[in-house]
């Protein structure tokens, strides 16, 4: 029999939850975004859980202020705060001292579960785990096989949790609330949930923990409308006119009755149809306000463009090169991520700086190198050379070798950066030392799972159209190891991009332009000996002058 092993286990802040009901039976964490997308409402969700069957999602925000304003602001959903999940009315803490998890694994292996419907729970489980927002886990549970147990330690989080029950093979997936001592657990079949209600009162005396049905806290919320309730209490008072008065009062109380039914009926559709309108209007607005944003973004582009060709005038002097007569001639940065913290390590490349740094070195830069950031680390040492004052240099160089993706490359602690974002810092508008001065990036990294071909690029379906890169801003330059949408090469030696860059800088950086320097790696890497595959590096440049160093 295959092991059932758990899938996925989320821990859950529930002071920053709501709960969305009134959904379909078949909603999904997918679906359920898309719908929030629709309604603005996606940019502060944390973390989704959808439960099937029961037409509820349960939703973490970032922050509790973000739940308050959703329950405030939400008209599209029936939204309500997640019910407290604290067990009342019993004694929780009387087995305090005990290993909870460990009396909990012993009591859920000792129950009867028929083993042999693992099959047919795996089937009939509609459990999937998927990425959402910041590259979180949002799960979508099956609500016919969950359960709710409270009255766990503060300390029993995700991790303790999985580690402690993962061996009893029953659970598929859990939800943990520290902050509510309380875990909602999915099995692999609503049969085995139902076996460990069954046995309610053997888990509270073994265990200290107390189960719950599901629908005691995730229950949809009451919705009657006001004419239903007007009409009930309409009933309650005719019934007991019928009683205190006599057969000719009980019609003409009838009567009196009926009539003001028809006129709440009346008042009713009038506010319904208010209320349409108001949707209308509401829908109207909407539509405005995304065609007013749009408009913003093209009057922004258009300003850019034009402040970018009127900037590249004002600052073209005639001359052909940009100067580099200043010793220093700048700053190089060298950024070499290779360990990581669930990404490979990246073998080969730790000589890979030291060929970088003398290069750099001997075309009179200084040179900072840093090994394994993570993602505060990159953005930190990014901004820190931004506000630095580089009015005595010419020049500005970063170079990030690491794993990557389209558009990013990933920092140690598996964080995708995006690569124009990484260049702001030292923009004209906020390192103004480097304005009119070239500033120059070089990224050894994936930029996709495509591998290039031996003859070009046509591999049919796996034809990837090249992506542009966007700058707004003159005197930048960026040079690929491999072109969008495609694997980079490295080998046990080292990046063969940086091979090639080093050392035809140190040969032609004082005497050949950056253009050229960069034509000559692309053509080595076309050369590399490989019969099955094709190697060719990328750049993207609103350089506007020739960039020449100059030597020791």
């Amino acid at each position: 029999m295959a092991s059932l092993k758990m899938e996925a286990a989320l821990q859950i802040n529930s002071n920053a939850c709501v709960v969305v009901s009134g959904l379909s039976d078949r909603v999904n964490c997918k679906k359920m975004r898309e719908r929030l997308q629709s309604g603005n409402s996606d940019s502060k969700i944390k973390r989704l859980v959808t439960l099937s069957t029961m037409g509820t999602a349960l939703v973490e925000l970032l922050t509790p202020k973000d739940a308050a304003d959703m329950l405030a602001n939400e008209t599209m959903l029936q939204v309500r705060r997640l019910r407290s999940m604290t067990p009342q009315g019993k004694n929780v803490t009387a087995l305090k001292g005990r290993n909870i998890l460990h009396d909990l694994r012993t009591f859920v292996q000792s129950l009867p579960f028929p083993r042999d419907q693992f099959q047919q729970g795996l089937e009939s489980g509609a459990s999937q785990v998927s990425k959402g927002r910041f590259g979180l886990t949002d799960l979508d549970m099956h609500a016919d096989a969950c359960v709710v147990v409270s009255g766990f330690p503060a300390d029993v989080n995700s991790t303790t949790f999985r580690f402690s029950i993962n061996p009893a093979e029953c659970i598929r997936q859990a939800v943990v609330f520290p902050a509510a001592g309380t875990a909602l657990m999915e099995f692999f079949a609503p049969e085995w949930a139902a076996i460990f209600l069954a046995n309610e009162n053997r888990l509270l005396e073994e265990t200290g923990l107390q189960v719950k049905q599901l629908e005691s806290v995730f229950s949809p919320k009451e919705d009657i409308s006001t004419l239903q309730k007007e009409q009930e209490l309409l009933k309650r008072l005719l019934e007991t006119v019928k009683l205190e008065q006599t057969l000719g009062n009980k019609e003409q109380q009838l009567q009196h009755v009926m009539a003001e039914m028809e006129q709440f009926k009346t008042a009713y559709r009038r506010e319904e149809q208010e209320k349409r309108n108001a949707l209308v209007l509401c829908r109207r607005l909407k539509e405005d306000t995304v065609h007013l944003t749009n408009q913003r973004e093209a009057d922004k582009r258009e300003i850019r463009r034009l402040s970018l060709k009127e900037q590249i005038s004002s600052t073209n002097d005639g001359s052909s090169s940009y100067d580099m007569s200043r010793d220093p001639s700048g700053v190089a940065v060298i950024i070499n991520n290779i360990h990581f913290e669930d990404m490979p390590e990246r073998d080969g490349a730790e000589g890979d700086t030291d060929r970088l740094r003398e290069a750099f070195e001997n075309l009179r830069f200084s040179v900072f190198d840093f090994q394994d950031l993570d993602n505060t680390g990159m953005w930190k040492v990014i901004k820190e050379h931004g506000k630095a004052d580089h009015s005595n240099y010419d020049c500005f160089v970063c170079v990030i070798m690491s794993h990557g993706t389209m558009g990013k490359v990933y920092s140690s602690d598996d964080v995708g950066i995006d690569i124009c974002e990484l260049m702001k810092p030292v923009n004209a508008k906020k390192c103004p030392s480097l304005k009119g001065k070239p500033k120059l990036f070089f990224i050894q990294a994936c930029q996709g799972d495509k591998t290039q071909g031996r003859e070009g690029f046509d591999h049919g379906e796996y034809d990837a159209k090249p992506v542009p890169f966007i700058c707004h801003e003159a005197d930048f330059f960026l040079g690929l190891a491999t072109v969008p949408g495609y694997v980079a090469r490295r080998d046990q030696d080292g990046a063969p991009y940086v091979h090639h860059l080093a050392k035809l800088l140190k040969d032609f950086g004082p005497t050949h332009d950056l253009s050229a320097i960069m034509a000559m790696v692309c053509d080595k890497m076309n050369d590399i000996n490989d019969d099955k595959f094709g190697w060719i590096s990328s750049n993207h440049s609103t350089l506007r002058k020739k960039v020449v160093f100059k030597a020791k």
